[in-house]
């Protein structure tokens, strides 16, 4: 049954190729001359560095003038350049990026992660296939092969013990060793500064000599970004996260979408995760996890309702509290408020209250008569919710 299952939102976060590039070359790594811009004005002149032939937006299209090169990007971006704001949600700027093109000799694909068996860093490279992603890679024999090293050694350490083995058997020299040597210094510092979960670049080895590094895919824990602020602040764009979660992110509260169609708002962490194992059990699906926090208030649990009561998948809404610091009377009123204020009343909801004043706020939810299914018992209302949701068609058009 569990292979049937969709998977679920990993929590990690990527950021934007552009970024990645200018993250390798403030860290010292070789990179392909590039640039990005938001703004159609600024393309010319971003251009002037750049000799007659150009790669530009991605996915990959040759420009072969500065005046083409501009028409491409005048259908990726706004004429002003400038983020908008409609219904009061922040739009994401569109990004066009441009890259010399290259005169390639050879081509390999680098992975650093973590090897989860050795519980190493690792580093992964292979023979790019030829035209994989890459114009003009030749053909030739496929090279494959893993490095673990370990964090606690030094660049000069991890230069000997490493990057040198690495360069030797893939044959670089002179030029092209420097450059992959800073390369490879760059990403382990990003790697250990930034904590990633991978780093893929594309090593590329021109015919002068010279190696560069582009490409880039960048993935990191997603709770980085509150560890290393100085290195995530200049990256992040609204692009990168889900609307509903930088919502919940913005008030405090802990949020992620799931593939189901049952909403919850729980207070408390453990709960939660009871509360959609329970869900599972009964044979339901959760359409989210979302903590409110133990000493949820009013407000926030008015701002909780509303992300999951305008998630359009949800069929039934799932209200398991138990009061400790927060009591179950607030939490009743916060539910009405609610209610009344978003004007969701076509999807049911099932409310489980225990604890402090929980009587008191199971009575107020009755007496509203906003016909919300009002329970105690953590089982009879998870397979309440069930039911409810099982009971009501999908909506078009919803994923």
């Amino acid at each position: 049954m569990l292979s049937s299952i969709k998977q679920n939102q990993i929590r990690t976060m990527y950021i934007l190729e552009h970024h990645s590039q200018n993250l390798l070359r403030k860290y010292g790594g070789p990179i392909p001359n590039s640039f990005s811009s938001t703004q159609i004005k600024s393309v010319l002149k971003g251009l002037e560095s750049f000799q007659e032939t150009l790669i530009g937006p991605r996915p990959s299209v040759v420009t072969r003038s500065p005046s083409e090169a501009r028409m491409l990007a005048a259908e990726v971006l706004p004429e002003d350049g400038l983020k908008s704001y409609l219904k009061g949600d922040l739009q994401p700027r569109k990004t066009v990026y441009f890259q010399e093109e290259l005169d390639l000799h050879k081509h390999w694909h680098l992975t650093m992660t973590i090897d989860r068996k050795a519980c190493r860093p690792v580093i992964k490279i292979r023979d790019a296939k030829p035209g994989n992603n890459t114009r003009g890679a030749p053909e030739g024999e496929l090279f494959q092969k893993n490095y673990l090293f370990d964090l606690s050694d030094t660049d000069s350490e991890f230069m000997t013990k490493t990057i040198q083995k690495i360069a030797s058997e893939l044959g670089l020299v002179s030029a092209a060793r420097q450059g992959f040597q800073q390369g490879l210094i760059a990403l382990r510092k990003i790697f250990m500064e930034a904590q990633a979960i991978f780093l893929e670049v594309d090593v590329l080895r021109q015919r002068n000599s010279k190696i560069v590094f582009a490409n880039s895919r960048f993935c990191f824990d997603d709770d980085a970004k509150k560890k290393a602020r100085n290195v995530y602040l200049p990256l992040w764009e609204p692009l990168m996260e889900d609307e509903a979660e930088l919502y919940a992110e913005t008030f405090g509260l802990v949020y992620v979408k799931m593939n189901g169609d049952i909403g919850t708002v729980v207070n408390g962490a453990g709960l939660a995760m009871a509360t959609n194992d329970a869900i599972r059990v009964h044979g339901g699906r959760s359409a989210n996890f979302l903590d409110a926090g133990g000493q949820a208030t009013n407000d926030t649990m008015k701002r909780a309702f509303k992300i999951v009561m305008d998630d359009r998948r949800v069929k039934t809404i799932f209200v398991n509290i138990y009061g400790g610091i927060t009591r179950c009377d607030m939490i009743a009123e916060s539910i009405i408020d609610a209610v009344n204020s978003l004007g969701h009343q076509s999807v049911p909801m099932v409310v489980r209250l225990q604890g402090t004043n929980s009587e008191e706020g199971l009575k107020l939810l009755e007496d509203a008569n906003l016909g919300i299914h009002v329970e105690a018992d953590f089982d009879k209302a998870t397979k309440k919710a069930v039911e409810l949701a099982e009971s009501i068609p999908t909506p078009p058009n919803v994923d």
